[in-house]
C-alpha cells in the first residue's frame, strides 16, 4: 500500500510536494490501521523488505521523507519480526539485536526456525498480551 501511495504521489506531484503528500498519506494510513482496523479487532500484519546498509552495518526499511527519518514501519509498530534466509532455511527473529525486530512478548525465543513457527499462534499470543496489558490502564 505504501508503495502504491508513493507511486501515485510521484506521478501527481513535483519536488517537495511528493514528500509532503507521501507523509500525509502515510500518517493517514497509519491512523486508519490503528483507529479503525486494530480498534475493531482486526489483526494487521505489515510486510516490508529491507536493504543492508554497508555504511551503518544495519538493515534499513526503505522509505522516503520524514517517515524514513522516523524509522519507517519500525516507528509505528510495537512488535516486528525479521525473516532471514539462512542456507536453504528461513529463520524467524523476534528479538535478535542485529536485525530490525522486537517483541513485547516476554516468553519468546530470540529466533526460531520457520518449521517451528506458527503465525496464527504468534498473533494469538500478541492479542492475549494486549488484553492482559489493557487491564492495567488507568
Amino acid at each position: 500500500m505504501y508503495s502504491a501511495m508513493q507511486k501515485f504521489n510521484d506521478s501527481k506531484y513535483n519536488g517537495f510536494d511528493i514528500h509532503k503528500n507521501n507523509n500525509a498519506d502515510t500518517l493517514g494510513f497509519n491512523d486508519y490501521i490503528e483507529d479503525v482496523l486494530i480498534e475493531n479487532g482486526m489483526s494487521v500484519v505489515i510486510v516490508a523488505h529491507t536493504t543492508f546498509d554497508e555504511g551503518s552495518g544495519r538493515h534499513i526499511i526503505p522509505a522516503t521523507g520524514a517517515f524514513a527519518k522516523a524509522g519507517s514501519w519500525l516507528s509505528v509498530v510495537n512488535d516486528a519480526l525479521y525473516v532471514e534466509k539462512k542456507a536453504n532455511k528461513r529463520v524467524i527473529h523476534h528479538t535478535a539485536m542485529k536485525f530490525p525486530c522486537r517483541s513485547t512478548l516476554t516468553d519468546i525465543p530470540e529466533s526460531v526456525d520457520m518449521e517451528n513457527y506458527d503465525i496464527n499462534e504468534h498473533l494469538n499470543n500478541l492479542m492475549e498480551a494486549k488484553v492482559e496489558a489493557s487491564e492495567f490502564l488507568l
